[in-house]
């Protein structure tokens, strides 16, 4: 399923507050566990979730995503990374 977070820009044009969306978040627990977006390099966001990385990158307007690795859910605690 996809996520319900938006990813949007929001800029100030003449005294008032402009929202564009750029994307839906396309994993749903990427932003939502963390709350955190990172900026890499001035074109690319990162968000990480409980199981995966995502990456939005501004200039394509395209996402990648990666997972991961399934032994940082074998720690015997109750982190959100679980």
């Amino acid at each position: 399923a996809t996520s319900a977070s938006r990813l949007v820009a929001l800029r100030l044009q003449q005294g008032k507050l402009q929202v564009e969306e750029l994307s839906t978040l396309p994993l749903s627990d990427s932003f939502e566990s963390l709350g955190e977006i990172f900026q890499m390099g001035g074109r690319f966001l990162v968000c990480i979730g409980r199981d995966h990385v995502q990456m939005f990158d501004t200039e394509l307007g395209s996402w990648q995503t990666w997972p991961l690795p399934q032994e940082l859910s074998m720690d015997d605690s109750n982190s959100w990374v679980k």
